[in-house]
């Protein structure tokens, strides 16, 4: 079983969706498998964010007439950036580079262009190695859809790394059900995900989990969303 790495999108065999009612977490969740499965689109708008990016990029150094405009841009640019690493695909980046380099050696000093270049061709290899570990997760978690069972389990274990205070934060988590799994002891499931405003886990929080009967490793979980008390208190 691959090691667990909170740095990387992760290839461990399992889904969470967290979903707003507790109706909702005793439903198969589907679509949050689904989530990895092969897609056109997801390529297509990848490009499509690579058009946007490059163009945003080439107009923002050609026009220098505001100051802080081309750091404005480069921000929004690398936000699109980090949004289609966690949801998209690598072909964003070449596009981008592409279509950005030739005006931003021409704009700018050649320097600025170097910068260009590592920013988005190490996109490209986070992008990739997101990409590779989703299809490995869809490998054997795409059996779900056709097989699963139901268990409630609790956190024994959470992991975490600060990501931006005081909600945010990168996850390790480890459940444990009283099921039994083939050798006799409780079933154990751990993955890897992103703590929000709605989602931020305790250990002994309870989840929904379904795993498949014939690899128990394999698993998608379901959380019911609950505000955290500062999203609570800014309301």
């Amino acid at each position: 079983m691959p090691t667990p790495d909170i740095a990387m999108i992760s290839d461990l065999p399992v889904k969470l969706a967290v979903v707003r009612t507790p109706d909702e977490a005793e439903r198969f969740p589907a679509q949050a498998v689904l989530e990895d499965a092969p897609s056109t689109a997801r390529h297509v708008r990848a490009v499509a964010l690579g058009v946007l990016v490059g163009v945003v990029l080439a107009v923002a150094f050609a026009d220098r007439w505001i100051w802080f405009l081309p750091l404005v841009v480069l921000a929004a640019a690398m936000v699109l950036a980090v949004v289609n690493w966690k949801i998209g695909s690598p072909a964003m980046y070449p596009v981008a580079l592409v279509l950005t380099v030739a005006a931003f050696v021409v704009l700018r000093p050649a320097a600025g262009a170097l910068v260009l270049v590592a920013a988005l061709g190490g996109g490209w290899f986070a992008a990739h190695r997101g990409d590779e570990a989703r299809r490995r997760r869809w490998a054997r978690t795409a059996g779900l859809l056709e097989r699963q069972v139901r268990t409630d389990a609790v956190v024994t274990a959470l992991r975490s790394q600060v990501v931006s205070a005081p909600v945010n934060f990168k996850l390790e988590i480890t459940l444990s059900s009283t099921t039994p799994g083939p050798d006799g002891s409780p079933l154990t499931w751990t993955f890897t995900t992103f703590s929000n405003a709605y989602f931020h886990p305790r250990e002994g929080s309870g989840m929904t989990v379904w795993y498949d009967p014939d690899d128990p490793a394999v698993a998608a979980v379901a959380v019911v969303e609950q505000p955290s008390r500062v999203t609570a208190q800014s309301r």
